[in-house]
């Protein structure tokens, strides 16, 4: 089949059910879905009428063993309710997920392109008008909130990514994303 094949993890968050939904309608992959719940992402892909060449994973374990020309990372920790007051999981998931692609690019496929998606909040605080690409980011390193630590986790995430020159890795920053898909009831 020569449709690449594509692995998406965290196929039930709020942008990959978008990806997920666009890429079967058009059907140009092959969708290896990777999410903590096969229930939840059957449930989305009959809910959304989705059908096409996917195959459903339960949890991670299986990851490593695929074989995948694009790996698309939306893991996420989740809604501001179901975080809590913890948020270290913004430093302690991102890891543990951008360390499982990256350690099947170094040991298995180096030519797979890594797609990873974050948000526009790796800035910080908005000023009151849209980013720039040359926009500074300005951190009071002894005084970091909790506010902060979104910044400063996925700011290490992307300079790591910068210091891997030799695969092929695209850091995506979404500022706003809304879909049918969105779950108004989550807390954002």
């Amino acid at each position: 089949n020569s449709l690449p094949r594509v692995a998406i993890l965290g196929a039930t968050s709020h942008i990959a059910k978008g990806l997920i939904a666009q890429f079967l309608q058009t059907q140009s992959a092959r969708l290896v879905l990777f999410g903590r719940s096969a229930e939840r992402i059957r449930a989305f892909l009959k809910s959304a009428n989705c059908a096409g060449p996917a195959e459903i994973m339960q949890g991670y374990d299986e990851f490593d063993s695929g074989n995948y020309d694009v790996i698309i990372n939306c893991v996420g920790a989740g809604s501001p309710r179901k975080l809590g007051s913890d948020r270290s999981i913004w430093f302690t998931l991102t890891e543990e997920f951008d360390n499982l692609v990256l350690h099947y690019l170094r040991r298995k496929n180096p030519a797979a392109l890594y797609i990873n998606f974050s948000s526009g909040a790796i800035y910080g605080e908005n000023q009151g008008r849209p980013f720039r690409e040359e926009d500074p980011l300005s951190l009071p390193v002894n005084g970091l909130v909790p506010a902060d630590y979104y910044t400063v986790a996925r700011l290490n995430a992307e300079a790591k990514h910068r210091s891997m020159s030799g695969l092929r890795i695209v850091d995506l920053r979404i500022f706003a994303y809304f879909s049918r898909y969105a779950e108004c009831s989550l807390g954002y």
